[in-house]
């Protein structure tokens, strides 16, 4: 009787749970602004980088009739571009990604699904560099910054500095379709926390991505 009941629970489980991989294209940018300028940020051109790995899908259909909470964890390569008058920085940040989504999701045809979805994620950078005139700064330790990231002050004055912070979160929103186990979709990061490990600097990830999946 006791193995019958524990064979029942876990099939439902099993039902309430499944999981799935993604990766696709990351469009990537940063929201700077450093004090001595007044408030006026730099320009900043976006660039492309990757995202891969891999989601939990949780049902809560029991609860909340189409809503299904989606942990997720992935490597995300973040590029972009700051132009100042030194040169431009080329910025190249590697993030491990914990989104933790809330999603809603109804049935468009028999096999398509339209999804929205909404929440916070959490990063962590385990290695970043800013790249200016052939000198290469690793943001996330102590290292020589000559004028690397100055925006044409002596702010740094050749000091060994972190620039940045390893930790990031954010808010994450997007919507996507499945279309059977396939799914694509599209989303949008907005770092709300401030990475720069410096005073009267801020430093802040902005993140299109571009997603592809398959679900088990």
């Amino acid at each position: 009787m006791l193995s019958v009941l524990l064979t029942t629970v876990f099939a439902v489980n099993a039902q309430r749970v499944s999981f799935g991989v993604r990766g696709g294209l990351n469009v990537s940018s940063v929201s700077v602004s450093l004090e001595e300028m007044k408030g006026i940020s730099p320009e900043v051109d976006y660039g492309m980088g990757m995202h891969v790995g891999g989601i939990v899908d949780i049902s809560l259909e029991d609860v909340l009739s189409g809503f299904y909470v989606q942990p997720g964890l992935y490597y995300s390569l973040n590029r972009s571009k700051v132009k100042g008058s030194e040169g431009d920085k080329k910025n190249k940040f590697h993030y491990f990604k914990l989104p933790l989504l809330l999603s809603y999701r109804f049935p468009l045809l028999e096999e398509v699904r339209l999804h929205f979805n909404l929440g916070p994620y959490f990063a962590y950078g385990f290695s970043g560099e800013i790249s200016v005139n052939g000198m290469v700064m690793d943001v996330f330790k102590e290292s020589r910054a000559i004028h690397i990231f100055s925006f044409g002050s002596e702010f740094f004055n050749g000091k060994d500095v972190k620039l940045l912070k390893r930790f990031d979160t954010g808010i994450a929103f997007g919507t996507g379709v499945n279309i059977d186990r396939v799914y694509v979709g599209l989303g949008y990061e907005i770092g709300i926390f401030n990475t720069a490990n410096i005073s009267k600097f801020t430093y802040k990830n902005r993140n299109f991505f571009l997603s592809f999946g398959y679900d088990f």
